[in-house]
């Protein structure tokens, strides 16, 4: 029962994190055609900013990230521990997870702002 708990959490967590990375990639172009389905653009719709931040590539990169205490409180409650896979590693103390990146890009916008990619 305890491998399959840990099984469970490890493919829930690899999940968040691949949600996670996708929402830091860029959409592929697609071709226009003549027939689009976007509205026109009008005097208030907003431009899109320029990024605070740029990183054209990523490749063997190691980022870290925190747990919010609630969160593993609430796996905690479920009888749920958190697990790692392959190499990456996590801090119980801190509840930081580390992972490697593999590829991708980056662009860092101001966070004031409402513009959302």
């Amino acid at each position: 029962m305890r491998n399959l708990t840990k099984s469970v959490f490890g493919l829930a967590t690899a999940g968040f994190l691949v949600v996670g990375l996708a929402a830091c990639s860029t959409p592929a172009e697609t071709p226009s055609s003549s027939t689009s389905s976007k509205p026109a653009a009008t005097a208030t719709t907003e431009a899109n900013p320029t990024p605070l931040a740029t990183i054209p590539t990523l490749t063997g990169v190691d980022t870290k990230v925190t747990l919010d205490s609630g969160f593993t409180g609430a796996l905690t409650t479920l009888g749920l521990t958190p697990g790692v896979i392959g190499t990456a590693t996590l801090d119980g103390a801190t509840g930081t997870l580390a992972f490697p990146i593999t590829g991708g890009n980056v662009k860092y916008f101001d966070p004031e702002q409402s513009y959302r990619p």
